[in-house]
C-alpha cells in the first residue's frame, strides 16, 4: 500500500509510522487505513527511523532530522457529529461560533466557548462547500445537485434555497457579497445573502472569473478572450479576443490594476486589469506553473 520502497518502520501503540526511499513518512492505523493528512515528505533519503517519547529521530546519508509530534494543550475537541466524515467547517466572524458539516448534509452549529452543538440540522443533500456571507450572519450552502441554501448562522433557520440549471463552477467575491455562478446554459452573478440575480452575464459561457475589490466590475475569460463586466450597469464595457491560449488561474493585484494568469504554453501573463492591454510574459521553464500570488 506504500506505492514506494520502505526503508524502516516503527509501531508504538496501534500507530505505525513508516518511511521510504523518496523521503516521504506516513503513518498507519493496525489495518492498514493510512492518516493521510499526516503525510509529509522530507525530500531526502532516509534509512533508518528511530522514536523516543517526544521524538522522531530520521537518518538520512550525512544529516539526522529530529521531528517533534505537535502539540497544543488548548486544543477544544468537539463532539457531536453522526458517523459521518466532516467535509468542511467555517469560523464565524464573532469568533464564538463555529460551523461544520459532513458530506452527507450534517450540519451543526457550535459555541466554542461552552465547547457544545447549540444546533444540528440535516439538509439531506449531499454538500459541496459552505462559505460565512452577510458579514457572518448567513450560511452559504452548496449542495450536489445545483442547489444553493442560505441559512441563518444564529440559528441554522432556512432563510432561501434556489436551484440554478447546470452550475459547474462558483467564484465568490473578495467580501462575499457576490457568487459568479457558471452554467452550461448561462452565466450569472448573485447576491449571496438573499440569492437574487445581480447581473445575467450576456455572451458565451466563462471559464474564469475574478472580482475587483469594490465590486463594481468583473474580469471573465470566455471562449472568445477576456471580457469585463460592469456590474452596476449590467454590461459588458470591454472585450479582447485571445486565441493562441488557454488562460487558467486568475489573480488579480491588491490595487485591482493587474491581472496575471497562467498559459498553457508555461509562462504567466500580465494584463492591465482596465485596458486588457497585455503588459508583460513572463516565461517559466522547467514544471508548468499552477497557481500565481501578488506579493
Amino acid at each position: 500500500m506504500h506505492g514506494d520502497i520502505v526503508t524502516d518502520y516503527y509501531v508504538f501503540e496501534d500507530l505505525i509510522v513508516t518511511t521510504s526511499y523518496n523521503g516521504s513518512i506516513r503513518f498507519w492505523d493496525a489495518e492498514g487505513s493510512e492518516y493521510t493528512l499526516l503525510r509529509m515528505n522530507l525530500g531526502i533519503y532516509i534509512s533508518t527511523l528511530d522514536f523516543v517519547p517526544g521524538i522522531f529521530a530520521l537518518k538520512s546519508e550525512k544529516d539526522v532530522v529530529l521531528l517533534r509530534p505537535f502539540e497544543n494543550n488548548n486544543a477544544i475537541l468537539l463532539e457531536g457529529h453522526s458517523e459521518l466524515y466532516i467535509e468542511y467547517m467555517i469560523y464565524l466572524e464573532d469568533s464564538r461560533h463555529l460551523v461544520s458539516c459532513s458530506d452527507f448534509g450534517e450540519i451543526i452549529l457550535w459555541d466554542l466557548e461552552k465547547k457544545e452543538a447549540i444546533k444540528t440540522i440535516h439538509t439531506q443533500e449531499r454538500i459541496k462547500s459552505i462559505y460565512s456571507v452577510d458579514h457572518g450572519r448567513r450560511i452559504m450552502v452548496f449542495s450536489d445537485d445545483s442547489t444553493i441554501s442560505v441559512y441563518d448562522s444564529a440559528t441554522l433557520s432556512l432563510i432561501r434555497t434556489a436551484t440554478f440549471v447546470e452550475v459547474y463552477k462558483h467564484v465568490l467575491s473578495p467580501d462575499h457579497s457576490l457568487c459568479y455562478l457558471m452554467g452550461w446554459e448561462e452565466d450569472r452573478i448573485i447576491d449571496t445573502s438573499n440569492l437574487e440575480t445581480v447581473m445575467a452575464v450576456p455572451g458565451t459561457i466563462g471559464s474564469e472569473v475574478v472580482f475587483l475589490n469594490d465590486n463594481s466590475r468583473a474580469i471573465l475569460k470566455n471562449n472568445n478572450g477576456l471580457s469585463i463586466l460592469d456590474i452596476p450597469g449590467k454590461a459588458i464595457t470591454k472585450e479582447r479576443e485571445i486565441e493562441a491560449y488557454e488562460l487558467t488561474g486568475f489573480r488579480l493585484s491588491h490595487d485591482s490594476n493587474t491581472l496575471a494568469c497562467i498559459s498553457d504554453d508555461h509562462s504567466i501573463k500580465l494584463f492591465d486589469a482596465n485596458s486588457l492591454e497585455e503588459r508583460l510574459n513572463i516565461d517559466c521553464p522547467g514544471p508548468s506553473p499552477e497557481a500565481v500570488f501578488f506579493d
